[in-house]
Formats: structure tokens, sequence, C-alpha cells
């Protein structure tokens, strides 16, 4: 349903990763929302995505390069935000409050 199995077959990352790291991050993809659940990283290499460790089970960290994500805001009836699409997967989208996508514009637009 939120597609992290199809994202995870191209952008699994096992390592540690190297980056500014936020936890406790709200996001929606596809159907499955991430409710204050989601700990996600900006770097050079892209965008780090991983839920929290009670939340693990069957989703494997990801790493998404920039060149990967499109990001065009939306007004919903409750907020508004940025809606995430990836170039590899145009079916599944990350939708995210403006407050989150503040963390990781600067490396999306520096790409």
């Amino acid at each position: 349903m939120s597609g992290w199995p199809q994202l995870a077959e191209r952008f699994h990352h096992p390592e540690k990763f190297e980056g500014k790291y936020y936890r406790f991050q709200s996001a929606r993809l596809k159907q499955v929302n991430f409710s204050s659940a989601l700990e996600t990283g900006v770097s050079h290499r892209g965008l780090y995505l991983t839920p929290m460790i009670l939340f693990r089970l069957f989703h494997n960290p990801l790493l998404i390069p920039w060149g990967e994500i499109r990001a065009d805001p939306f007004r919903g009836f409750l907020f508004s935000g940025y809606r995430l699409s990836f170039q590899s997967f145009p079916d599944i989208t990350l939708m995210m409050h403006s407050r989150t996508f503040e963390k990781i514009s600067e490396y999306l637009k520096a790409q």
C-alpha cells in the first residue's frame, strides 16, 4: 500500500547514514501515513528515509538520490505541503508538510 517495498528494491541503504538527521517527522507515502514515525536525513547523496524502530520491520532504510526526486507544492483541506514524486516510480508519491520539506529543500534545490 505504501510503495516502500518497490522503493527499497532500488534505493535500499544498508550502511550507516552520514548527513543531517531529523527524527519524529511526518509524511504520507501513497495511502500510508507515517505520523511522527519517520526519520529523515539529508546529504549531498540524497534523501534518507526510515521508519522509527518500532515500525522498521519490513521497511528497509532508503537513500533516494536527489536526481530521482521532483517536488511540487500542494494545498490540501487541512494543510499545505509538498508532493515528492520519483522518476523511477511515478505512481509512488511522498506527501510532506511544508515544515518537513524546509529541512530538505536546500539540498533538493542544489541539484
